[in-house]
């Protein structure tokens, strides 16, 4: 009898990811990459077409789906490109473009709706499934999702509207791969040639809206997608992105009404934004889905002594980092658990208890300093710490920098553009020797899903360290590696919570992550919207066509 796989989770990324949530505002000028006059909104307006726009600081780096794993990206191809499994506000997988069937946990079939058509009007087929597959599957698209199917077989349209996935041991949570994959037309990949997700070449997907120009470092204008299912019940009728400089200006634009939609805003305007009389900002508080993160590159260098890891831990404040950063009311302490309180699924039981027994390395210059003493470098050391470029993670590196000069650590702060910051926390850049290019890396990861296995999977497995991994701290424990296999392959959800909350406090003791804080959900949003499908799952669920003019 078959299983209909409906909500059994696994795996992450900004997605956030790490997955590239990145706003900058360091001290640039605050001038606008971007404007649109009053008049020419107006405009819009009176000829009936609705136009809602996107502030952003991040620009995509590419249509192209392999490619999205900072937001600026995924922000602009996810609503071009449909997923092939969807997830829910609550985190779990559901049918998307194909309804997805098992026996045995290792070989997947995938039954492609019928009548779906891409943005040009043909129709999608199991063969532009299976492409976009393997598309992301091949490390020669540098793309950042290849790790998640390295159990993967093989990839063959068995019929016109179904695929078959086999792989080389079972899986009972390998949907959730499938969500990461965004699907295109096979035939107008081929039409671009080099040219596919670029400004030129552009994307063809079966979502509601299709590129209608990207402006480099301006804008990208989105319009509705005519061969949408469903396209007569979507209320805005064009989307445009705008990029600014900075989240200064991006902020002055919100308050002018120039933008009305800015995901994830700068922590640290957290009260700005809640000021405004034209805009709302919506926080989801039930369910924390994005950890804050110092990771250490446990491969090379000092930080390779797990000593020199928890002394690190121990000499930093997390609650006053995140305070500082966050404000109060919009995050929850850490405990020591990468895995965020909003995902800790079947393992609920576990995973609690084991963080109530921690509230992380708690701020200790005396444990601090003890922790040095026992390491290999009890006299200090130079490293340097990279971020992403978002205010509250470069703060939190001046924070880290200063904390540490008084165990004679000198650090310098690296700061990185989204794109620079993908390519070396995924491995795709190193130095002469192949080793990372940083000792710390500072981020928010996020996950869609209620499973703690879509946190600790890509952190945390050594099969996660090399190109295309997202193993930030290339850790390595064989035990870790063997209660990750077995939980994966384990249909039992009482002993997989068993195998999770075992690994969970291993890697606890080789304190690879320094957890900082669990970082709640926000969107600022002008008033004259309504988006109800906001929740802590956006990374995997953002939709403009959910959004609905406010009555």
């Amino acid at each position: 009898m078959k299983k209909k796989i409906l909500a059994m989770t696994l795996i992450a990324v900004c997605a956030t990811a790490l997955w590239g949530c990145s706003n900058t505002d360091t001290g640039s000028d605050s001038t606008s990459a971007a404007a649109a006059s009053e008049a020419e909104t107006d405009e819009t307006a009176s000829d009936g077409t609705v136009k809602m726009t996107v502030g952003a600081v991040v620009e995509q780096t590419s249509l192209d789906p392999a490619q999205i794993s900072d937001f600026g990206s995924y922000q602009v191809t996810a609503q071009i490109c449909d997923q092939i499994l969807g997830v829910d506000k609550d985190g779990n997988v559901v049918d998307g473009l194909v309804s997805c069937e098992t026996e045995d946990y290792m070989t997947y079939t995938l039954k492609v709706k019928e009548g779906v058509l891409f943005s040009d009007g043909t129709e999608l087929t199991a063969e532009d499934v299976a492409f976009s597959i393997e598309h992301l599957m091949d490390l020669e698209t540098a793309s950042s999702y290849a790790a998640l199917f390295a159990s993967v077989e093989s990839v063959e349209a068995t019929d016109t509207y179904e695929v078959t996935i086999t792989l080389s041991q079972p899986d009972t949570a390998f949907e959730i791969s499938l969500t990461y994959c965004y699907v295109f037309s096979k035939a107008a990949y081929e039409e671009a040639g080099d040219a596919f997700g670029s400004a030129e070449g552009g994307v063809i997907g079966t979502g509601a809206y299709q590129l209608e120009a990207w402006d480099q470092g301006v804008s990208t204008t989105l319009v509705k997608n005519e061969y949408y299912d469903g396209i007569d019940n979507v209320d805005i009728d064009e989307v445009e992105v705008m990029y600014f400089s900075d989240t200064s200006s991006l902020l002055l634009a919100l308050k002018s009404g120039q933008v009305d939609f800015w995901i994830e805003p700068d922590s640290g305007m957290n009260g700005d934004i809640s000021a405004l009389d034209n805009v709302t900002l919506n926080m989801v508080e039930d369910r924390t889905t994005a950890t804050q993160l110092v990771c250490f590159n446990t491969e090379t260098g000092p930080f390779s002594d797990v000593n020199v890891r928890k002394a690190v831990s121990a000499m930093l404040d997390t609650s006053v980092m995140m305070e500082s950063q966050y404000g109060e009311g919009y995050y929850t302490e850490a405990a020591n658990l990468l895995v965020s309180p909003g995902s800790y699924g079947y393992a609920e039981d576990g995973l609690a208890e084991l963080a109530a027994e921690t509230t992380g390395y708690e701020y200790d210059v005396e444990a601090a300093q003890e922790y040095l003493a026992q390491s290999d470098y009890p006299d200090g050391f130079s490293c340097n710490v990279m971020c992403w470029g978002d205010s509250a993670s470069y703060n939190m590196c001046i924070a880290i920098q200063d904390a540490l000069k008084a165990l004679n650590i000198e650090v310098e702060v690296v700061q990185q553009t989204a794109e620079e910051a993908v390519a070396a926390s995924y491995g795709f850049s190193t130095d002469e020797n192949g080793y990372r290019t940083y000792d710390m890396f500072v981020c928010l990861w996020s996950s869609s899903y209620n499973e703690p296995l879509d946190f600790y999977e890509p952190l945390v497995a050594t099969s996660s360290c090399g190109m295309g991994g997202c193993n930030i701290a290339c850790y390595s424990n064989t035990a870790v590696d063997e209660l990750l296999a077995a939980a994966k392959m384990e249909a039992d959800e009482s002993v997989k919570a068993e195998e999770v909350t075992e690994m969970c406090s291993l890697v606890m003791d080789d304190a690879p992550y320094l957890i900082v804080g669990y970082k709640n959900v926000t969107l600022a949003l002008n008033n004259r919207f309504v988006y109800e499908d906001f929740s802590a799952s956006w990374v995997s669920n953002l939709s403009y066509a959910e959004i609905e003019l406010a009555e």
